[in-house]
């Protein structure tokens, strides 16, 4: 069908449904507005404590801790509607230098190694046991949007810090906020 006036510049052609891969269920032309605030990221723990790591206890130098990423959906869609959303998620540096494209360095935020590298550093480890990469987006999984309000997708990660190969652990305290992007495709 034609828009008629002045320009006509714009045809819509309908075609029959289609399966994007990896996507929405999509007819020949169809826009999909989502709600602002349609869903909500958890991270559960919302922080990981690694406890004590004894500098000259090398056993206790590699720690690992699970936390649990959980994208739900928290408003209903328009009337109607229902449909399976891809969610991809990516782990951000912070403030962080990375070690390789897997790890981080860990920063000691007193004493006299207050700013530099601690001889920690820290990966996380999806729920099959491979590192991500830091900055890459990574699978999430799908999320089905639904009228009663009951979709969510979670993945359990793994947060490890290991000794820097060759380094040395230094004495104090050390932090890292890692952001977490849940992003839709």
């Amino acid at each position: 069908t034609a828009f008629t006036g002045i320009s006509n510049v714009l045809n819509i052609v309908p075609f029959p449904s289609s399966l994007r891969q990896n996507g929405f269920v999509l007819s020949g032309f169809n826009v999909r507005i989502l709600r602002n605030g349609l869903g909500k990221v958890d991270i559960v723990p919302l922080q990981v404590n690694f406890g004590h790591i004894y500098t000259t206890y090398e056993p206790s130098q590699t720690r690992q801790a699970n936390f649990t990423v959980i994208a739900r959906q928290v408003l209903r869609p328009a009337m109607g509607q229902e449909f399976t959303i891809p969610l991809a998620i990516t782990f951000g540096k912070g403030a962080l230098t990375q070690d390789t494209g897997q790890t981080l360095n860990l920063v000691s935020l007193d004493g006299p190694n207050k700013g530099q590298p601690n001889g920690l550093r820290l990966s996380i480890k999806d729920d099959k046991g491979k590192e991500i990469t830091f900055d890459k987006q990574e699978v999430l999984g799908d999320i089905t949007i639904t009228g009663t309000v009951t979709g969510n997708v979670s993945k359990v990660y793994t947060a490890v810090i290991t000794p820097t190969p060759g380094g040395s652990v230094k004495t104090g305290k050390f932090s890292a906020a890692i952001p977490v992007t849940v992003t839709y495709n």
